[in-house]
């Protein structure tokens, strides 16, 4: 019995000392690799890529990148050359994808390179490398670049980075400007629509939607409509809808935008409840708002409810008279 239990005592030590050695091998691999490498022993290929040539192991770069493993171990006329030419690819960003297969490392990234690794990491199937060039330009974000990166980010499937660029878009709206006016209708409905949308009152919301609709009016006046839908007018002070909401000509003459003017106000006066319209961001302040100062909404509906009641009850006094 004893012997049975130093047994399985012996069996587990020597189980958690190949998991801990483990790593140690795989490190010991790859330097073994790149020592070969440097001492141009037992390559097999020459990649080629802008006049440049470096010389590689095919199971390394097959290991490292689907690529390549697509190349090799295919029935393309790669899988055999000795050399192997390559388009599209700058030999600096190659040189890097090269020496990540065999070390594991990215290496120093700056505005110079990362964008141009990311697309070639891309091309060539580098995810690692990939990942890690998306969340260095994710820490470089700033309002000068973050709609061109959210753009870089989507046309390279970088969903990280694409996030990443959308919540700073979010958090710093107020200092984008002009660059908001040349926003594609659907980027634009989606900053509109996101609870993180960071503003100090929800008339900002409406300022954002009628100035991007300005900026082209023959084109985009049709689309004010599913704008002001994504806009929490409810929300909006009363003053302001009046004066500068329900002035506006683009809404006077659009009979869907007056409708939720119409609802906005019917909130107000409490004329409508929030769980008359279901699950309705639009009957919901934003986050930001409600930090700013709309925590009070309740005694400034109450306000709307009580100015609603008196102008009415003059209204009934003076026709009664």
């Amino acid at each position: 019995m004893a012997t049975g239990t130093g047994g399985t005592a012996a069996a587990a030590s020597a189980t958690a000392a190949a998991a801990t050695g483990e790593p140690a091998h795989a490190v010991s691999l790859l330097r073994g690799l790149s020592a070969l490498r440097a001492e141009r022993s037992l390559l097999d290929v020459t990649v080629v890529a802008g006049g440049r040539e470096f010389g590689a192991h095919r199971a390394v770069l097959a290991a490292a990148s689907g690529y390549f493993r697509a190349m090799f171990g295919g029935a393309l006329r790669e899988s055999r050359a000795e050399r192997v030419r390559l388009h599209g690819v700058e030999p600096e960003c190659l040189g890097r994808l090269l020496d990540f297969a065999y070390t594991g490392r990215v290496g120093r990234l700056g505005p110079d390179i990362a964008e141009r690794l990311l697309r070639a990491a891309d091309l060539l199937q580098f995810p690692a490398v990939k990942e890690a060039c998306g969340a260095w330009l994710a820490r470089q974000l700033e309002p000068a670049n973050a709609l061109d990166m959210q753009d870089f980010a989507e046309a390279f499937a970088c969903p990280e980075l694409a996030a990443a660029a959308h919540r700073f878009v979010l958090r710093h709206v107020g200092e984008l400007g002009a660059q908001l006016e040349r926003l594609p209708l659907p980027r634009l409905l989606s900053y509109l629509r996101d609870d993180g949308l960071c503003i100090p009152k929800e008339e900002a919301a409406f300022q954002l939607a009628l100035r991007w609709v300005r900026a082209d009016p023959a084109t985009r006046a049709p689309l004010l409509p599913q704008l002001l839908a994504h806009v929490r007018l409810p929300f909006v002070r009363r003053f302001y809808l009046l004066a500068h909401v329900e002035s506006e000509p683009l809404v006077a003459r659009c009979p869907p935008c007056l409708r939720l003017l119409r609802e906005a106000r019917d909130f107000q006066a409490a004329r409508l409840d929030r769980h008359d319209r279901g699950p309705c961001a639009r009957m919901r302040p934003r986050p930001s708002t409600v930090s700013a100062g709309f925590s009070s909404w309740s005694q400034s509906r109450s306000y709307f409810v009580v100015t609603n009641a008196a102008e009415h009850a003059g209204r009934s006094h003076r026709s009664c008279s």
